[in-house]
């Protein structure tokens, strides 16, 4: 079963996908968005992962999160797909609707270029580069751009409107301040979260009005209200355990 408009449903997008595994498996649980990182290798626009930023505090946790990277992300196994051709193959998939997630500076014409080009399907962007996305909302159209926000400004429409932004994207321990997305909202501004595995904080988020969701598991989000084969909850459960 797909998201569908009105539902009353945050729409789920299925995180860090950039390997043909992970899409699959969010395709067999209905999802037809996807967010993808962008980053520049070698002077070519490439949809990559990348590490955790986030410090473990302990030697075990930092194995455990290193074994997680290497066999899960796949980034050190895997020569960087470009941007262009993983579009594509995500939309012979079947997938509408992709969030690109601006990791490093790009160039604004050889991005768009590219995208043009191998996306037919709802377009937008993501990242904490404010004025890049500012620059691309500029030059397409039907570009839809989220700033992700770190802090919470006072007026929410003065950094978003410059931006040209249709929401903004928030961490879930920020989205968790009721205030937040209610002021946002108020705003006239979509609130998209990330990244949320967790039910009881997902249906929170949903009684709270936010617009969408980024998720490693929306098996999880979605109990049994999703009804979906046996053959997608393994392939889902063998990526994430």
């Amino acid at each position: 079963m797909e998201y569908s408009e009105g539902s009353g449903e945050p729409r789920l997008y299925g995180h860090r996908a950039h390997l043909r595994r992970v899409a699959l498996a969010y395709r067999r649980a209905g999802l037809d968005a996807v967010e993808v990182d962008v980053r520049v290798s070698g002077g070519r626009l490439v949809a990559l992962h990348g590490r955790p930023p986030t410090e473990k505090p302990s030697r075990a946790e930092k194995v455990l999160g290193l074994i997680d990277y290497v066999l899960f992300y796949g980034d050190p196994l895997l020569k960087p797909r470009s941007l262009g051709e993983w579009l594509e193959e995500l939309w012979s998939m079947g997938f509408k609707r992709v969030l690109l997630d601006l990791k490093s500076y790009v160039d604004p014409d050889m991005l768009l270029d590219v995208v043009e080009k191998s996306w037919h399907g709802t377009l937008e962007f993501t990242g904490e580069n404010h004025r890049l996305l500012a620059e691309i909302a500029g030059r397409c159209g039907r570009a839809r751009v989220y700033p992700t926000l770190t802090i919470i400004p006072a007026d929410p429409q003065a950094v978003l409107k410059p931006v040209k932004a249709v929401g903004a994207s928030l961490r879930v321990d920020l989205a968790l301040q009721s205030e937040v997305v209610e002021a946002l909202k108020k705003a006239g501004f979509e609130v998209m979260v990330w990244t949320v595995n967790d039910r009881s904080i997902y249906l929170k988020l949903k009684e709270m009005g936010v617009d969408s969701v980024v998720t490693d598991r929306p098996e999880i989000l979605k109990g049994n209200s999703l009804k979906w084969g046996r053959r997608a909850k393994k392939t889902v459960m063998a990526v994430y355990r």
